[in-house]
C-alpha cells in the first residue's frame, strides 16, 4: 500500500456545482417558505407590532434564509457526489459533458435573472470619476516602472522583490498626493484666520507638492542598477520620511469651525481633555513612526513585511480616520426624541443619578450607548448640543475608539493594506455598524490567539471577552459566543488534557475574582441585567419589532428588485462561501491552510446562521436596515478574513480586489473633492437662528441650538406644567415615547426605560410598576405629539402599564397636552394653572374624564390585531382566563340580519348588526377586558371589516365613542377591549353589538363562541 492511497481525495470546486446548487437551494428555499407560510404566526404573549397590524408572519423570512442555506450544502454535496459517480463510471470526459449539460439546462434561468438584474429601475449610481482618475495614474505609474525595470534588465529573483521595487513606489506616490491635505488641516484648525477657500487652488497646491515630493523616487529610479539592495534601502527611506507628516491628520479630531461673515469661530467647546487627547495621539504616533527607522538598516528586501516594515501602523490610522470622518455641522436638537433619547440618557443618568446600567436604566443595544455621552461629558461641556456632535455618524470623537481598536487587530492575522481596505469600506455611523466592528475584532483575536494553542490562555480570554461584550452589547454578544461555542469546547478539552492542574487554578482563581467583584460593585446587577434583558428581548423580539420582508419588497427607488434584495442578502453568499472553505478543509487533510481556515471560517459560519434573527428581524422599506448593514458587515469585514485565511498572500490583490468590487458596489467612498475640501472646510452659520437654551430655561441642551419652534413650545408647556406639580427632587414619568425630554428637562426616569414601545415584555412591565409603585411620581404626561412607533398606543403596546396609570390618576388637559396627575396634586396644579393662557381642563366628572383618556390612548381602528391575535388563540391560552360566556340560546337582536342556523346568519339590508344583552353577565370592563369568537363570511367577496359596539349603565351608549373596529377573517379573532378607556372603566355592561361594514363583503356569516377573557398578568400588579 502506498503512501498515496492511504491520502484522502482533494475536495474540488466545480463552478458549475455552486451555480448549480444556487439556483437549486433557492427552489427548495421557496418552497419551504411558502409552506411556512400557511402556519400563522404564533404569539406567545399579547404584543402588539407591525406583525400584529398586517397579520404577518416571520417565520417564513426564517425558513427562507436557513433553509436556502441548509438546502445548498446539500445540493452542492450531492451534486459533487454525483459528479464523482459519473466519472468513476462514464470517465472523464463524460463527467465534462454532464457540468456542460446542467449550465445548458441553466440557459433559461440566466435569461430571466439577467432581465431582472437589468429591468426597469428609476436611475443610475454614478461612479466617483476621481477614482477612476486615481487607477489611472497608478496604472500609468506601474506601466512605466515596469518598463524601466524591464529595460535595465534587472535580475529579479523572486515575485515578493518585484513586489517591494514597484508596488513600493506606488505606495510612495499613494501618500505624496496626500501630505497637502495633512499640512492644510493642521494650518486650519490651528489657525482659524488662514484660509484657503478655493477647491482648485487646493487641489493645485497639493498636485505640486506631490509632484515635488515625487522628484525624489524619480532620482533614485534613475540611478536603479543591479544593487536593487541599494535601492529598496533607498526607497525605503523615502517612504518612512513621507509619513512624517501624517500624524497632522489627527487634527480632525478638532470641532470643525463655523463661519460667519465675521470670520471662523469654534462653535463646539474645546476643551482640555480633547486637546490632551489630540496631543497624545499625534506624540505617540510620532514616536512610532521614529521606531520604525531603525529598520531603515534591514537589507532583507522582497515581500509585504520588507514593504511595510517601515509604515507606521498609527500613522495609517490617522490617515483612516481623516478619509472616514464627516464634518460636524451646526449644533441642533433632532425632532426624533425617541431614537435620540436613546444616546443621551444613558451616561447622563449614570453621572448625575447614579444609575446602575441594565438594572436601573436598561440601555436598548448596551453599553455601547454610553460611548457617545461619554465623549460628549469628556471631550466637550456634555450639553445635548455636544452629545449631537459626537453621536452623529461618522464623527471623529465616535470612531477613534472603534478604528483604532479594530485596525490593530485585524491587521494582525490579514496584514495592514487588507484591514485598511476594509476599514476604509466598512461604515460606522448608526449604532449597529459599531457593534459589527467589534464582533469582527473579537473573532479576529480569537481565532489567532486560539492558533497558539495555548488553551488556558485562550479559554481565559474567551470567557472574558464574552463577559465584556455582553455588558457592551448583549444581542451580538450571545450570537459571538455561540458561534465560538466549538472552539471553547476543544480548547477545553485540550486544556483538560494537557495543563488540567493548571485549568483547575485559573478556574478557582477566575471565580474568586468575579465573585468578589460581584460583591464589591455592581457588576452583578449589570451581568444579571444584562442576561435577563437579553433573554427577555429574545423571546418577543420578532413579534414585537419585527416586519414582514414582503412589505419591503419593490421599494427601491432607483435598483431592479433582484439586485436590490442580492446586494441587502449578500452576507449569506459570505457564509455560503465560508461553509464551502470549512468543507474543503475538513474533506482535504492535504491542504496546509487546513487548521487555520477551520478556526476562522468555522465561527463565520455558524455566526451567519445564527444572524438570520437579528438580520431578518426588522427589514424596513427602501433602505439597507438591519439585512443590508449584515450585508455590509460580512463583505467589508468578514470576507476578507476569509480570503486571506484561505487563500494566503499569494492571492491577496485578487482577494482584495474582489472586496473592492462587492464593498464599493453596496458601501462607496467619498469622493476626492470631499476629501480635498475637508481639511479647510466650516461650516456656514449666518443663516441659522439659534436660540440660548440655557436663558429659556433649558440649560442641559447648551447655550446656542437650533431648534424647531414647535417642539421648543412643547418643551416649555411640559416644563411649566411639571415646575408647578412637582416639589424639588421629585419627576414625572414620560408615556409619549420622547426619551429626550427627561435629558432636556433635568429628570430622572422612574422606570428603567425611558419609553415604553421599549417595554412589550410582560415582565418589563410589571418590574417599571413595581418601582413606581415605591415612589408614585405626580404627574404622567400621556399625550403631548407621542410617537407611535408601529401605530401601537400605549394601551396596546405596554398595557400593563396603562391599568396602572388609569387607575390611579387623574386625567388633566393643558392645552392640547393630556396629563395624569396623582389626586393629591390635581388642586395645585389646577389652580396655579388656572390663569395661564392655555386653558385647563380637569376630568373631574366621568365625561370629562373619558374624554381625555380618549384623547390620550384611544385607538379606535385594530386594523388585524384580533386576527392575529385569534390565530395564536391556543398558546395565548396561558395569557387568558375565561370569565363569561354567551349563550347560545339567547337570541340576538338583528338588524339587516335573518337567522338561518344557531349561529348562522344570512344578510338581507344594508346595516346589519346583532345585539346581544349581557346585562345578566354583571361585567365591567376592568374585569373582562378581551373579547374572543368564532367568524365566518360566506361567499367573502372582499375582507369584512367589523364593529363592535357597548352600553353600560355607567357610560351608556352604544355610539361612535365606544366603538372599535378591525379587518377579519375567518377563525378566531380576539378583541382587546380593554385598550378603549370608555370600555376598561364601564361599570355593568348591558349591551354588545356586532355590525358587519357596508357594503357587506358577504351574504351570509357565522357567529359562534363568543366569550369574554381577562388578561391573566393582570393579577400581579399591585
Amino acid at each position: 500500500m502506498t503512501s498515496e492511497s492511504l491520502g484522502s481525495p482533494q475536495f474540488k470546486f466545480h463552478w458549475e456545482h455552486i451555480v448549480t446548487a444556487l439556483f437549486l437551494s433557492s427552489a427548495i428555499a421557496v418552497a419551504i417558505s411558502n409552506l411556512v407560510s400557511l402556519a400563522p404566526q404564533k404569539y406567545s404573549q399579547l404584543i402588539t407590532g407591525n406583525l400584529a397590524w398586517s397579520l404577518g408572519s416571520k417565520q417564513p423570512d426564517y425558513a427562507l434564509l436557513g433553509s436556502f442555506i441548509i438546502s445548498f450544502f446539500l445540493t452542492y454535496l450531492g451534486l459533487y457526489r454525483l459528479s464523482s459517480f459519473v466519472e468513476k463510471e462514464n470517465k472523464k470526459f463524460a463527467e465534462l459533458a454532464f457540468r456542460q449539460l446542467i449550465i445548458y439546462s441553466l440557459l433559461p434561468f440566466g435569461i430571466f435573472l439577467g432581465k431582472s438584474i437589468v429591468s426597469p429601475s428609476n436611475g443610475l449610481v454614478a461612479a466617483e470619476s476621481e477614482l477612476i482618475i486615481l487607477s489611472l495614474i497608478l496604472v500609468l505609474v506601474c506601466l512605466v516602472l515596469g518598463a524601466i525595470v524591464a529595460n535595465r534588465r534587472l535580475n529579479i529573483s523572486s515575485a515578493p522583490l518585484y513586489l517591494e521595487i514597484v508596488g513600493g513606489s506606488l505606495l510612495y506616490v499613494l501618500f505624496a498626493l496626500l501630505v497637502g491635505s495633512a499640512l492644510t488641516l493642521a494650518a486650519g484648525r490651528i489657525n482659524l484666520a488662514w484660509k484657503l477657500n478655493d477647491s482648485d487652488q487646493i487641489t493645485i497646491v497639493a498636485l505640486t507638492g506631490a509632484i515635488l515630493l515625487c522628484l525624489p523616487l524619480a532620482r533614485i529610479w534613475w540611478k536603479l542598477t543591479a544593487n536593487i539592495s541599494e535601492f529598496c534601502s533607498n526607497l525605503r527611506f523615502l517612504l518612512w520620511a513621507i509619513q512624517g507628516v501624517f500624524p497632522l491628520f489627527f487634527f480632525i479630531l478638532m470641532p470643525t469651525p463655523w463661519s460667519t461673515k465675521d470670520g471662523a469661530f469654534y462653535g463646539y467647546p474645546v476643551t482640555l481633555p480633547l486637546l490632551l487627547l489630540l496631543s497624545s495621539f499625534v506624540s505617540i504616533t510620532y514616536v512610532q513612526w521614529f521606531r520604525c527607522f531603525k529598520v531603515l538598516s534591514n537589507k532583507v528586501t522582497g515581500g509585504e513585511n520588507a514593504l511595510f516594515a517601515v509604515v507606521s501602523p498609527l500613522c495609517m490610522l490617522a490617515l483612516l480616520l481623516f478619509v472616514k470622518a464627516q464634518p460636524v455641522g451646526a449644533s441642533t436638537i433632532p425632532l426624533d426624541d425617541y431614537h435620540w433619547g436613546e444616546f443621551l440618557l444613558p451616561w447622563w443618568l449614570s453621572q448625575t443619578f447614579h444609575f446602575v446600567p441594565f438594572w436601573d436604566y436598561e440601555p436598548a443595544r448596551g453599553l455601547i450607548n454610553y460611548v457617545p455621552g461619554f465623549l460628549a461629558t469628556l471631550f466637550l461641556d456634555g450639553t445635548a448640543a455636544s452629545h449631537w456632535a459626537t453621536g452623529t455618524p461618522a464623527n471623529p470623537l465616535l470612531l477613534l475608539p472603534y478604528l483604532t481598536l479594530s485596525y490593530l487587530v485585524i491587521s494582525r492575522p490579514i496584514g495592514a493594506l487588507p484591514a485598511f481596505l476594509a476599514l476604509l469600506l466598512m461604515p460606522t455611523g448608526n449604532g449597529f455598524s459599531e457593534i459589527d466592528t467589534i464582533l469582527a475584532v473579537c473573532l479576529c483575536f480569537l481565532s489567532s490567539y486560539f492558533l497558539k494553542q495555548q488553551w488556558v490562555k485562550w479559554l481565559v480570554a474567551w470567557s472574558t471577552i464574552g463577559l465584556v461584550l455582553l455588558l457592551f452589547s448583549p444581542g451580538q454578544a450571545g450570537l459571538l459566543l455561540l458561534s465560538t461555542v466549538p472552539l471553547a469546547a476543544f480548547a477545553l478539552f485540550r486544556a483538560v488534557r494537557t495543563d488540567r492542574w493548571t485549568l483547575i487554578r485559573v478556574g478557582l482563581g477566575g471565580g474568586l475574582l468575579l465573585i468578589v467583584l460581584l460583591l464589591l460593585t455592581p457588576i452583578g446587577k449589570m451581568l444579571f441585567g444584562a442576561v435577563r434583558y437579553a433573554i427577555e428581548q429574545s423571546s418577543i423580539n420578532s413579534i414585537a419589532y419585527g416586519t414582514p420582508w414582503a412589505d419591503s419588497w419593490g421599494t427601491n427607488p432607483v435598483l431592479s428588485y433582484s439586485l436590490w434584495e442580492a446586494l441587502r442578502t449578500a452576507w449569506i453568499g459570505v457564509g455560503l462561501f465560508a461553509g464551502l472553505l470549512l468543507l474543503r478543509a475538513v474533506v482535504d487533510r492535504a491542504w496546509t491552510e487546513r487548521q487555520r481556515v477551520i478556526v476562522f471560517t468555522l465561527p463565520i459560519v455558524l455566526l451567519t446562521i445564527l444572524f438570520i434573527p437579528r438580520a431578518a428581524g426588522r427589514i424596513d422599506p427602501a433602505s439597507l436596515s438591519r439585512l443590508g448593514n449584515a450585508s455590509i458587515w460580512a463583505i467589508c469585514l468578514l470576507l476578507p478574513i476569509v480570503l486571506i485565511t484561505a487563500f494566503g498572500q499569494r492571492a491577496q490583490a485578487r482577494s482584495l480586489l474582489i472586496v473592492a468590487l462587492l464593498g464599493g458596489a453596496i458601501v462607496g467612498l467619498p469622493s476626492a473633492e470631499a476629501l480635498i475640501s475637508k481639511p479647510i472646510r466650516t461650516i456656514d452659520v449666518s443663516s441659522l437662528a439659534f436660540v440660548n437654551a440655557v436663558e429659556l430655561g433649558f440649560p442641559a441642551m447648551g447655550p446656542q441650538v437650533t431648534i424647531d419652534p414647535a417642539q421648543l413650545k412643547r418643551l416649555q408647556t411640559i416644563r411649566q406644567v411639571l415646575d408647578t406639580a412637582l416639589d424639588p427632587g421629585e419627576t414625572y414619568l414620560d408615556l409619549t415615547n420622547r426619551n429626550a425630554q427627561y435629558f432636556y428637562l433635568g429628570r430622572p426616569l422612574p422606570i428603567q426605560a425611558g419609553a415604553f414601545y421599549n417595554l412589550p415584555h410582560r415582565n418589563q412591565q410589571i418590574r417599571a410598576i413595581q418601582k413606581l409603585e415605591t415612589a408614585p411620581p405626580p404627574v404622567v404626561l400621556v399625550a403631548a405629539e407621542a410617537i407611535l412607533h408601529d401605530g401601537a398606543a400605549l394601551p396596546l403596546r405596554a398595557h400593563l402599564l396603562y391599568r396602572y396609570v388609569t387607575d390611579r390618576y387623574v386625567p388633566i388637559a393643558v392645552g392640547e397636552q393630556v396629563y395624569l396627575v396623582r389626586p393629591d396634586r390635581v388642586e395645585r396644579l389646577n389652580s396655579r394653572l388656572s390663569g395661564a393662557t392655555k386653558p385647563v381642563t380637569v376630568g373631574a366628572t366621568p365625561a370629562d374624564r373619558l374624554r381625555l383618556l380618549d384623547q390620550a390612548f384611544r385607538t379606535k381602528d385594530l386594523k388585524k390585531l384580533p386576527r392575529s391575535w385569534g390565530q395564536s388563540f391556543e398558546s395565548l391560552r396561558s395569557e387568558l382566563h375565561p370569565v363569561a360566556t354567551i349563550d347560545g340560546a339567547v337570541n340576538p337582536v338583528m338588524h339587516s340580519v335573518e337567522k338561518t342556523g344557531e349561529t348562522s346568519y344570512r344578510i338581507t339590508g344594508s346595516d346589519p348588526y346583532l345585539i346581544f344583552d349581557i346585562t345578566n353577565l354583571s361585567l365591567n370592563g376592568d374585569r373582562a377586558g378581551v373579547l374572543a369568537f368564532d367568524f365566518s363570511c360566506q361567499p367573502q367577496r372582499a375582507v369584512p371589516t367589523l364593529e363592535v359596539y357597548w352600553s353600560s349603565q355607567s357610560i351608556g351608549g352604544p355610539d361612535e365613542e365606544a366603538v372599535v373596529r378591525f379587518s377579519a377573517r375567518r377563525g378566531k379573532v380576539l378583541v382587546p377591549l380593554d385598550a378603549a378607556p370608555r370600555w376598561l372603566l364601564a361599570k355593568g355592561i348591558q349591551t354588545l353589538r356586532i355590525d358587519i361594514a357596508d357594503p357587506a363583503p358577504c351574504s351570509t356569516f357565522s357567529l359562534s363562541q363568543i366569550s369574554f377573557f381577562q388578561r391573566s398578568n393582570l393579577s400581579e400588579l399591585p
